[in-house]
């Protein structure tokens, strides 16, 4: 977006702005640990006061910031729950149907599409290349799984 560089500290700036708008508009914690699985952590189709964001703190900070601003697209999907339930009916089924995952990896496309909106509203700077990579990257991974969840494997 940008042709400035962002830095470390302006990563930092940025993940920043995006802990404070999940706190003050979604009431949602941000815990980082090393090593740890970068999720959104809730329950069903909605956000509570319990639910919190992991980030794994072991990754370079432009990377945190991109996955902080995905999981907060999460957040911001699962805001209303009616809208959420009618959107990815089949996202909290028990069993891994092609429903199931199909309505998963939908809603992983749009996480990832609504936090590039929020960088834009909390006027974070991006790079486009990096953004895309990490996104393709982490996408790809939903396909694996949605194609055959009994082959997938972690690397």
């Amino acid at each position: 977006m940008s042709a400035r560089p962002a830095t470390k500290n302006r990563h930092a700036e940025y993940i920043s702005r995006v802990e404070n708008y999940l706190l003050w508009s979604l009431g949602i914690h941000v815990h980082y640990d090393k090593g740890e699985q970068t999720a959104l952590y809730s329950e069903g189709h909605s956000i509570s006061k319990d639910d919190f964001i992991v980030i794994d703190s072991g990754k370079r900070k432009e990377w945190q910031l991109y996955a902080l601003l995905h999981e907060a697209g999460h957040a911001i999907l699962r805001k209303n729950k009616e809208a959420h339930e009618a959107t990815f009916p089949l996202s909290e089924h028990k069993r891994d149907t092609i429903g199931k995952r199909i309505d998963v990896l939908r809603e992983e496309v749009m996480a990832w599409e609504r936090a590039k909106r929020l960088s834009l509203e909390l006027q974070i700077e991006i790079h486009t290349e990096k953004w895309n990579k990490q996104r393709t990257t982490s996408l790809m991974e939903y396909v694996r799984w949605a194609y055959d969840p009994k082959e997938y494997r972690v690397d």
